[in-house]
């Protein structure tokens, strides 16, 4: 197999292919043609293997081929909630109580830990056919190299990565200071490292709550060497919010800061309304949807955002 994919075309066959593409969805009996890091072809697998004979063939057994899945919002630390027993929160309650009780275990995660973390969340992702990362990263206890930790097991695993360390004020100033010396030591090692398999984003957790000087001085740090990775506008009393203190609504606002374009990606902006939408688009940015916000996004809005969650271009 490791020899196979070490030649310059290969066909992987006789399985279920899985197209994103306009027509239809599955193949049966398909073929992907792949040459060096590009899909060439892709098609019937008799006819893919009669029109590329010089192909190598990797026989799927069935099995299905499929674009690699991309996390556009990802968080490894979550994994820890999976080996402990979690109480059940109202809804209401449910962004508060989880953000204690998620501070309370990061504070006693140590290095190891998180390294273990993210070996479950990197087996999970693959065994789900995620190949691409987004990971937003919070370590209140200790921010310093968590990230470097971070791309490491991302890269052992084969894991492409989209790093970012939040920058927020819900652990105070000298934890968000702390945070931006994290991400621009990060975009350093980035470019040292200089390959395509990581890359540094500035991660904006909270984004309301950071102040103008704040969210400058992120600006700054990035200097045009990474994008954003943003939270804003997750309920309606922080929409509210920003109107009253900033005069905008959050993506508009961090829109006239000159954070909003084509490498930056908002989640969790569940009460956008469609002028922010359209402001996005509009600036070749990026939204990961989740289920809660596809349902409140309708007709055409819900339609180009479906066209916008997260490609390679954006920060890859």
């Amino acid at each position: 197999m490791r020899a196979s994919l070490a030649l310059t075309m290969v066909i992987i066959g006789n399985g279920r292919l899985i197209r994103f593409t306009s027509g239809e969805f599955c193949i049966e009996g398909g073929a992907v043609c792949v040459e060096g890091k590009s899909v060439k072809d892709f098609g019937a697998d008799a006819e893919l293997r009669q029109k590329y004979p010089e192909a190598d063939y990797i026989d799927a057994r069935g099995g299905l081929i499929m674009p690699g899945l991309i996390d556009a919002h990802s968080r490894a630390r979550y994994c820890m909630l999976h080996h402990r027993e979690i109480p059940s929160f109202k809804p209401e309650e449910s962004s508060r109580l989880a953000d204690g009780l998620l501070r309370r275990m990061d504070e006693k995660t140590n290095h190891d830990e998180l390294i273990s973390t993210a070996l479950h969340h990197a087996r999970r992702c693959i065994k789900s056919g995620i190949t691409t990362v987004f990971e937003h990263h919070v370590s209140p206890s200790d921010p310093c190299g968590s990230l470097i930790t971070l791309a490491g097991v991302y890269r052992e695993c084969g894991i492409r990565a989209c790093l970012d360390y939040e920058v927020s004020s819900r652990f105070g100033t000298r934890h968000a200071m702390a945070a931006v010396k994290e991400s621009v030591e990060f975009i350093e090692y980035c470019e040292e490292l200089n390959i395509d398999t990581v890359k540094p984003m500035i991660g904006l957790g909270n984004s309301l709550y950071l102040s103008n000087e704040q969210l400058e001085d992120c600006i700054r740090s990035a200097n045009g060497r990474a994008g954003f990775h943003i939270q804003a506008g997750g309920s309606v009393e922080e929409v509210s919010f920003s109107i009253r203190k900033f005069g905008a609504r959050p993506l508009q606002r961090l829109d006239r800061l000159g954070i909003i374009g084509s490498r930056s990606i908002v989640s969790g902006c569940v009460y956008a309304d469609s002028d922010e939408w359209e402001l996005l688009l509009s600036r070749g940015g990026f939204a990961a949807l989740t289920p809660n916000l596809a349902m409140l996004m309708g007709g055409a809005y819900k339609s180009a955002a479906l066209g916008a969650v997260m490609s390679e271009r954006a920060c890859i």
